[in-house]
C-alpha cells in the first residue's frame, strides 16, 4: 500500500512541474557576483540529489531497561522543488548502532519468559545490535520569500521497520522488530544570510498505524506478533548551508528526534511503554541540476 502510494504522489508531482511556466529567483544558484539564474521555460527547477551521514547519542527506556548506544546513520535523497508550485521528495535511509545497558528488574511480561527465574537476572547487564530502515515520500508546496529564500509546508507518507537484536550477555537472546507506516507533516525552510551562506528550520511531525512488535529467537515467547498503539514521533534540524559553486552545497546540521511506542494491553505481554531520544549532527553534501 505505502510502495503504492508513494510512486502515485512521485508521478502526480512530476506532471504538475511539467506544467509549471514562469520566471523564478531561486537563491540556491546565485553566484558569487550575484548574477541570479531565472528560468522561463517548462522545466523542473533546481532537482537535488543528497548524501546525508549523521552521528548521534541515543537513550532508550523501559520500565525495566535503560541503554545508550552511538547511532550511524546515511540517507539517500532526491527533492524536486518549483518555486510557487509543487515539491515533491524521496528518502531512503538506513541506521544501526551497538547498544548496551543495564536491568533494574525483571518480569515475566519485560523479558518475554514463562517460567519464574527472573530474580536470577536482576541487575544483569543487556548488549544488543539495532538497525533501523525507512522509506518515504514528501507532497508539498514552495511559497518564494522573494530573494530571501523559500518555505516548504508538506505532507509524508513512509514505512520503518526498526529491529533490536539482544545478544550476550543479555539476560535473555532473542530479536524484537518493531514495523510500522506512518502519515504525517513537516515544514522545510530556508533563508539566504548572503550569496553563499544559508540557514534552515526543518521540522516533521509523523503519526504511526497499523504498528506491530514481532518476538523471535527465543523460546520464552509468550506472543510471536503484538499490537502496538499508535503513537506521534518528531524531529527537528537546524541546518547552516554553504554553496560551494551553482551546483554543489554542503551543510552541517544538529539534530534531535523523539519516538514512543507502546504495546497494547490486550496482548498476553501486556502493557510495555518505550521511549528513544536522539541527539547528534548531521552532513549534508548536495547535487543540483
Amino acid at each position: 500500500m505505502i510502495k503504492k502510494l508513494s510512486k502515485s504522489l512521485i508521478i502526480a508531482a512530476l506532471l504538475l512541474c511539467s506544467q509549471a511556466t514562469a520566471e523564478y529567483y531561486f537563491p540556491e544558484f546565485s553566484s558569487s557576483q550575484n548574477t541570479d539564474m531565472l528560468v522561463t521555460e517548462n522545466k523542473t527547477i533546481n532537482s537535488q540529489i543528497s548524501i546525508r551521514p549523521s552521528f548521534s547519542k541515543i537513550e532508550l527506556k523501559k520500565k525495566t531497561l535503560k541503554e545508550k548506544a552511538n547511532l550511524f546513520s546515511v540517507s539517500l535523497n532526491y527533492d524536486l522543488i518549483v518555486i510557487n508550485n509543487i515539491y515533491v521528495s524521496a528518502q531512503l535511509s538506513y541506521k544501526f548502532s551497538k547498544n548496551k545497558g543495564k536491568t533494574n528488574s525483571l518480569d515475566a511480561n519485560n523479558v518475554f519468559i514463562k517460567q519464574k527465574t527472573y530474580e536470577l537476572y536482576i541487575f544483569n547487564r543487556t548488549k544488543s545490535k539495532y538497525s533501523d530502515f525507512s522509506f518515504e515520500t514528501k507532497l508539498g508546496y514552495t511559497f518564494s520569500l522573494e530573494k530571501n529564500g523559500y518555505v516548504i509546508p508538506y505532507l509524508v507518507l513512509g514505512y520503518e521497520n526498526e529491529e533490536n537484536n539482544y545478544i550476550s550477555p543479555s539476560p535473555m537472546i532473542y530479536k524484537s522488530v518493531i514495523d510500522y507506516e506512518y502519515l504525517g507533516f513537516g515544514m522545510i525552510s530556508k533563508v539566504n544570510v548572503n550569496s553563499k551562506i544559508f540557514v534552515s528550520l526543518n521540522t516533521k511531525i509523523i503519526f504511526m498505524f497499523n504498528a506491530k512488535t514481532k518476538i523471535d529467537n527465543t523460546s520464552y515467547i509468550l506472543d510471536k506478533y503484538v499490537k502496538n498503539y499508535n503513537y506521534m514521533h518528531y524531529e527537528i534540524e537546524l541546518p547552516i548551508s554553504y554553496a560551494i559553486s551553482n551546483k554543489f552545497l554542503v551543510s552541517i546540521a544538529p539534530i534531535y528526534s523523539f519516538k514512543q511506542y507502546k504495546t497494547h494491553k490486550y496482548s498476553k505481554l501486556g502493557t510495555e511503554k518505550m521511549q528513544m531520544k536522539k541527539i547528534g549532527a548531521m552532513i549534508n553534501a548536495q547535487y543540483n541540476f
